[in-house]
């Protein structure tokens, strides 16, 4: 399996006699970085290409032998390499949305006695089931989370951050950028939007159950939709003509019946999910990023989830959250939430901020760190 994928790693790539430019900043991961790379666009940085299948550049020079002859035994080759090109490009900071990356951690601890500065940015809903690969080598100079509540699990499950910072959603301060900068029209079109949270590949039993909680959840939402006649946008998961795409469309035709459904695949660079949550009255899901990111929004959601014992638990259990197996509970529940307004709903929430941190504040915050 490596050497398969070294042979195709180095038949793909450009190879560079020479060192790479110096830059402040490193943008680290180009699959995670879109928000980022929106954000910092009128700066200068570098773009580190981490995964094997999408690096296509590599640079050859005495620097880098020595890097990796000296530490042979100590890292792995790649971790040898990346720190080698790390340290001949000199920067201030590196910054990353690729929060449960093992290599970026581990990378800040080799650099930790540096003057660079390592900062993650919580990419998405985290749980010991996606972080716990972490906890031998999580070291990180700056952690950014959505908000406090991912201080008090860091710090529950013993991940130790020398500087937390509830910074919200990046997505979503990119998304609010990218409408401000285009004039999107963010006027309300639709009474509910619907998060696609479809499993294409269901690994296991957990998997299962989460599918048929989703299919339910659809099936819900379409019974209220004949009877109420609203409004329903999906945002779909997958661009326009993707594999995704095409699950999505097979999945929901079966449920909402052919052409009797609207769903957005619009290409992700353009922030569809979150311009149809700005245009949608009620959020419904399941267990999606998306929905944390539609409360910092100030937009009403209603979660439907009852697999506690699963990795796909909502994490919080406030008044939009039915966690029982039950139809009836959800159209209660969907029914008192419709007829809300927002100032309504949101005084039943303590604390907001505890879900999400303001969004409208990412983007001034978060480049203040990079300076």
């Amino acid at each position: 399996m490596f050497l398969s994928k070294l042979l195709k790693l180095i038949k793909r790539s450009k190879f560079i006699l020479g060192r790479p430019k110096k830059n402040n900043l490193i943008v680290f991961d180009c699959e995670t970085s879109l928000a980022i790379k929106f954000l910092i666009k009128n700066k200068d940085y570098t773009l580190l290409k981490i995964r094997s299948d999408k690096i296509d550049k590599i640079y050859i020079n005495f620097g880098v032998f020595f890097k990796i002859f000296i530490k042979f035994f100590h890292h792995s080759l790649k971790i040898n390499y990346l720190s080698a090109i790390i340290s001949q490009i000199e920067p201030k900071k590196i910054v990353t949305q690729y929060d449960n990356s093992l290599e970026f951690y581990q990378l800040n601890k080799i650099f930790k006695h540096s003057n660079i500065k390592f900062i993650a940015i919580q990419g998405g809903i985290r749980t010991i089931h996606n972080m716990g690969h972490l906890k031998k080598n999580f070291y990180i100079d700056q952690y950014c989370g959505f908000s406090n509540y991912e201080k008090i699990f860091l710090e529950k499950n013993n991940f130790k951050t020398n500087n937390f910072l509830p910074l919200g959603s990046i997505s979503s301060a990119a998304a609010l950028d990218y409408f401000y900068n285009n004039k999107i029209n963010l006027k309300k079109e639709y009474n509910v939007c619907l998060i696609s949270e479809l499993i294409t590949n269901l690994r296991n039993d957990d998997d299962k159950k989460y599918f048929e909680m989703l299919k339910e959840l659809c099936l819900l939402v379409k019974k209220l939709k004949e009877k109420k006649k609203f409004s329903l946008i999906i945002c779909g998961a997958g661009n326009k003509d993707s594999q995704i795409s095409k699950t999505e469309i097979n999945f929901y035709e079966k449920i909402f019946g052919s052409n009797n459904f609207k769903i957005d695949q619009s290409n992700r660079n353009q922030f569809p999910s979150y311009k149809n949550i700005y245009k949608s009255n009620l959020i419904v899901g399941v267990h999606s990023t998306l929905m944390r990111e539609a409360l910092g929004l100030k937009k009403k959601i209603l979660i439907y989830n009852y697999l506690s014992k699963t990795e796909y638990l909502f994490m919080f259990n406030d008044f939009f959250v039915v966690n029982q197996r039950s139809a009836e509970k959800f159209n209660q529940k969907f029914e008192s939430i419709f007829q809300l307004t927002d100032e309504e709903y949101f005084s039943k929430i303590e604390d907001p901020n505890y879900y999400m941190a303001d969004p409208y504040k990412t983007k001034k915050i978060f480049l203040e760190r990079l300076t």
